[in-house]
């Protein structure tokens, strides 16, 4: 029987080396240098941010050099908008809120929108679209082109009688402005335009057309008494159109025509 004596497996087994000194100098001066990076990158990020900071504070600071009202203004008054620029004027170029300057311009009468924009060159640009109103309603107001009132403070009714007059209860200005283009598209098709339409609380139209004929179609079967006019104006009433003062709907069947010289049919 062999016997195995304890040299012979010391011998066989790996014996790990004592870390040297200079091994212990490398691992120092490795971790040294990784805590001197890491504080090296900590204060270029500081700088930046600080850097960055002072750039965003100096730019909320810039003043506003100047600023362009655009737009084609006939009714706002330039003046009017630079009063309110002033107004903000030394709050800083970015500091300066566009949205709240936005609503004070679009508070004035006449404007129907305004659009703000900042440039390269410390300017605002003040892009104004008017209101373009088409109809008068009740003689105290405009309806623009989406039918909307505005009433400006120096509100006077034109005298040249470009627009349409349009009176109707206050609470059905949407239904009657919608009923007013209704009937403007049926009537141009007749090569017919329209000078005034009334709705009245209980919904009854009458219109009178740019020839100065008065059209009146009750509240009841519109569609009906618009088809019967067109057909007896079509066939009968156009040559003596000049003749006519007054077309009248308002029955079951026929039409009542008044004549300028009160002769009736």
């Amino acid at each position: 029987m062999k016997s195995i004596s304890p040299h012979n497996k010391n011998r066989n087994s790996r014996r790990t080396p004592a870390p040297s000194n200079r091994d212990l100098l490398v691992e120092e001066f490795t971790g040294s240098r990784r805590l001197f990076l890491m504080l090296g990158v900590l204060l270029v990020l500081f700088g930046v941010l600080f850097s960055g900071s002072n750039i965003v504070t100096k730019l909320l600071r810039m003043p506003i050099e100047s600023v362009d009202v655009q737009g084609e203004l006939e009714f706002v008054s330039d003046a009017k908008i630079q009063e309110i620029m002033a107004r903000h004027i030394y709050e800083g170029y970015l500091d300066v809120t566009l949205s709240e300057l936005k609503n004070e311009i679009e508070a004035l009468p006449w404007v129907f929108t305004a659009r703000l924009q900042r440039t390269a060159e410390q300017k605002l640009v003040v892009n104004v679209v008017e209101q373009q109103p088409v109809a008068i309603w009740h003689d105290k107001g405009y309806l623009n082109k989406q039918g909307e009132l505005f009433r400006p403070g120096d509100f006077k009714k034109p005298k040249d009688g470009k627009l349409v007059n349009i009176l109707g209860p206050d609470d059905r200005l949407e239904e009657t402005w919608a009923r007013y283009l209704e009937l403007k598209q049926r009537f141009s098709k007749y090569n017919l335009g329209l000078r005034k339409m009334v709705m009245d609380d209980k919904g009854g139209q009458k219109v009178v057309l740019n020839n100065g004929i008065h059209v009146m179609f009750g509240s009841q079967d519109i569609e009906e008494r618009l088809k019967r006019f067109f057909a007896v104006y079509e066939t009968y009433l156009t040559r003596k159109r000049k003749d006519i003062k007054r077309v009248d709907l308002r029955y079951t069947n026929g039409v009542s025509v008044s004549w300028l010289n009160q002769k009736n049919i």
